[in-house]
């Protein structure tokens, strides 16, 4: 089954998270699309803007669905890893309780799930010296829901490594991992470094 295989595992695992950062950021932009409109006089009760609220629900549920199977088929992998190299007893199918029991999933559903749903609104008030600031809830959750912007590099180091022969044997037998880290000094090795540190410039310009 895909439980005993490494590369089904890894193909699986890319795909969903393929799938969480385009769920994510799409929802993101949902929330900035809201703002926007906000900025420009629309009312937060207008069917545009429940629309808008609508899909950003819809796809921040998608979002959080495809990272908590991530996080399954991660703890399959190194369930197998260990199966392989140290002869650790291989559970199949692997238990959700172990998943649910990490403290980092927990912390990226809250990051990731947090939004605002359709016919919500709030406001929140704040005094700076001697001025009255208040915040539409539509402009606080929109700046919450920019914290997605690290779901795609999860894609990108997918892609980085994906290429190299063996790469977990390799990993193994060096005992090292080849994470972030090593795609980061991968990246800018390239032929195409300027380009990724130029896109890593106008993502913080934007921001």
């Amino acid at each position: 089954g895909v439980y005993r295989d490494r590369t089904q595992l890894d193909r699986r695992r890319r795909g969903s998270r393929t799938v969480a950062a385009t769920c994510g950021l799409l929802g993101a932009a949902c929330a900035v699309a809201q703002n926007e409109l906000l900025i420009r006089g629309e009312s937060p009760s207008a069917g545009v803007m429940e629309g808008l609220k609508a899909i950003n629900s819809a796809l921040t549920l998608a979002c959080l669905a495809s990272i908590l199977y991530c996080y399954h088929l991660s703890a399959a992998l190194h369930r197998l890893e260990a199966h392989i190299h140290r002869g650790a007893e291989l559970h199949v199918p692997l238990s959700w309780a172990q998943v649910l029991g990490k403290r980092r999933l927990w912390a990226e559903i809250l990051v990731c799930g947090v939004h605002l749903p359709p016919y919500i609104t709030f406001e929140i008030g704040t005094t700076n010296l001697t001025n009255f600031m208040l915040y539409r809830g539509e402009t606080v959750l929109c700046a919450v829901n920019l914290l997605r912007v690290y779901l795609p590099w999860r894609v990108i180091r997918d892609c980085m490594l994906a290429d190299l022969p063996r790469r977990y044997t390799v990993a193994a037998f060096a005992n090292v991992e080849l994470g972030s880290s090593f795609a980061i000094k991968r990246m800018l090795n390239s032929w195409f470094s300027l380009l990724y540190l130029a896109a890593l410039w106008a993502l913080l310009v934007v921001l």
